[in-house]
């Protein structure tokens, strides 16, 4: 009984293993974040006042790009500008930015989501 057990066990488990596909794996990787566009929106009540933040991240150059942040708060308008290098490569990344209170940040890239220091923006 054992060998025959042994036999299909050894028969078998092969099989499982190489039928066995990368469908549960969700994770894809863009080749080139070239020409990207990704957002986020972030509210807050601030003080009563409702504080609407727009950020958008583009991806200029294959080395370069930029971060605009619009925020919209009783009725006034500020738009703030940053610009950045970035290395990327198999869903990871780090942007250096031009603005020191920013720095250097690490990023990740996965389907139509980017995390970029903890927060996900969505490709547009």
């Amino acid at each position: 009984m054992k060998k025959k057990f042994l036999f299909l066990f050894l028969t078998f488990c092969p099989i499982l293993f190489l039928s066995c596909s990368n469908d549960g794996n969700s994770n894809t990787y863009p080749e080139s974040t070239v020409g990207t566009v990704w957002y986020r929106q972030e509210t807050a009540n601030q003080s009563g006042q409702v504080v609407i933040i727009d950020f958008h991240l583009t991806f200029e150059t294959s080395t370069t790009g930029n971060l605009e942040a619009e925020t919209s708060v009783a009725g006034t308008n500020i738009s703030q500008h940053y610009n950045f290098t970035y290395t990327y490569s198999n869903g990871n990344g780090v942007a250096n930015f031009e603005d020191n209170n920013i720095g250097t940040q690490n990023f990740t890239i996965n389907g139509n989501r980017l995390k970029l220091d903890g927060e996900v923006l969505v490709k547009l």
